[in-house]
């Protein structure tokens, strides 16, 4: 999950999108990581 993180360059206030969101794993550790980022997340 760090590298995806990683790979991602986050940055304040950053919008991004989870199209996978699931249990919320990766938006949680996004947020974690960037707590002023924007994101939607979307899952069927």
């Amino acid at each position: 999950m760090e590298e995806a993180l990683d790979a991602l360059a986050l940055k304040p206030g950053g919008r991004y999108l989870d199209g996978t969101f699931g249990a919320g794993g990766y938006s949680r550790a996004l947020l974690m990581r960037e707590p002023q980022a924007e994101l939607l997340a979307l899952d069927r």
